[in-house]
């Protein structure tokens, strides 16, 4: 029997029931990929990963989470033994993970041919391996997820899945403190055991974690997190300020973390225009500096830029720490 193509019909039908369930559409065994090149062309498809396929437009609407759950929600369709880790899970899980952290996807056996690193996909292998389905996703529990990034990602970069973990109610420092004991022969223990140290829920969103865990890289001072400021126009209502430094006992200064997301994503926004979402910025801020709280603010990418972050909060008195302070 020849290979077998698709006639539109029966590809709409085949990428409207792959939509439904949240993955992408993968080749069958016997069907020919080569068919599916006229409409690769047209634009009309999208090819995420070698043998995995989306309507351009669905693919277009969703978010680069989404985009990436949908393709590990698919590999683990078409390998059910796999178990998926670190970065992939972090996500299954609903951790926070920085964009740099979504390639390679890693996936343990129990089968060899484990530490194989490729451009797109991380072989582990371990003689045993817990393991739980969120969302139809076979991934190691939250504990093992937390450490397993915490012993391979960058420091700023692994905050983030800890950071996040504690905020959602999945585990606690001592849980996490506990799944790092088992691991004492394996690499980078102790630079996981400083991560955990430094794990906190109040970071609101992966992007704090990640200025917290620069901040900390710096020698900055420890600032208060989420620290609570009275409106002073209404007293029922309090600020939450992002990062609070006291600085030399005299002055507090406010460092607020800015992303684009707070002026287009719906879920943000709830409603409001972008010109509603600033006025209501602005009032914050002006009710912050009532106090005598002095105000810095910063876009993302302008806090990742280490030597930009360090100048602009020596302009506010903020500067590392010597040794011994």
């Amino acid at each position: 029997m020849g290979l077998r193509t698709f006639s539109s019909e029966a590809l709409a039908g085949f990428l409207d029931d792959m939509e439904s369930q949240h993955i992408l559409f993968y080749l069958p065994a016997k069907w020919e990929e080569k068919s599916l090149s006229v409409r690769l062309d047209a634009g009309e498809l999208v090819r995420p990963m070698p043998g995995m396929y989306a309507r351009a437009s669905y693919w277009a609407s969703l978010n680069r989470r989404e985009k990436m759950l949908h393709v590990v929600h698919t590999l683990s369709i078409q390998h059910p033994t796999w178990v998926f880790s670190h970065s992939a899970a972090a996500l299954a899980h609903g951790l926070e993970v920085p964009f740099a952290l979504y390639w390679p996807i890693h996936y343990v056996t129990e089968r060899s041919g484990g530490g194989k690193a490729q451009r797109l996909m991380c072989h582990h292998r371990a003689e045993r391996c817990e393991s739980e389905m969120v969302n139809g996703i076979r991934v190691t529990p939250v504990d093992q997820t937390v450490v397993d990034c915490a012993r391979t990602y960058a420091f700023r970069h692994a905050l983030a899945q800890a950071d996040s973990a504690l905020r959602l109610g999945l585990t606690t420092k001592p849980g996490l403190i506990a799944c790092l004991d088992q691991c004492q022969n394996r690499r980078n223990v102790r630079r996981a055991q400083g991560l955990l140290v430094a794990a906190d829920p109040r970071p609101e969103n992966g992007g704090e974690s990640v200025i917290r865990a620069i901040m900390m890289e710096q020698g900055l001072p420890i600032p208060e997190l989420q620290y609570p400021i009275p409106n002073p126009e209404d007293s029922r209502h309090v600020y939450r300020a992002d990062f609070v430094f006291d600085v030399r006992g005299e002055y507090l200064v406010d460092m607020e973390l800015d992303g684009y997301d707070k002026y287009d994503d719906p879920t943000v926004t709830r409603g409001r225009t972008a010109l509603q979402v600033q006025m209501e910025e602005r009032q914050r801020e002006a009710g912050i500096t009532a106090h005598g709280i002095r105000v810095v603010r910063f876009g993302f990418w302008q806090a990742v830029n280490v030597g930009f972050l360090l100048r602009r909060l020596a302009l506010y008195g903020v500067v590392p720490q010597e040794e011994g302070d």
